[in-house]
């Protein structure tokens, strides 16, 4: 099962991550890997893609905190075994 932190008072190497998130509406699913680091899985009709994204500016660092904070209700929570069946869906392994 995945590890599910809320980010409250996360400092720079703790453990805690890797993270899963949802879209509301289901069609992007998160692992979030680091404060800088997320792998996306976005859902696009029947096809699954998979984005592997380092923040680098403000505004990207502000969206991984966003999705581990379950800001303003647009994410949710899954769980390790949801992310690895969507995954499966997809041609990639990661």
């Amino acid at each position: 099962m995945g590890s599910e932190d809320n980010g409250q008072d996360m400092q720079e190497g703790e453990e805690g991550f890797p993270i899963y998130r949802g879209s509301v509406d289901g069609r992007h699913y998160y692992r979030i890997e680091a404060k800088d680091r997320f792998t996306e899985i976005q859902v696009v009709g029947n096809r699954h893609l998979v984005h592997h994204v380092t923040a680098r500016a403000y505004p990207e660092l502000v969206r991984i905190m966003e999705m581990i904070e379950l800001h303003e209700g647009r994410y949710k929570l899954i769980e390790e075994d949801t992310w690895s069946e969507e995954l499966k869906r997809t041609d990639r392994k990661g």
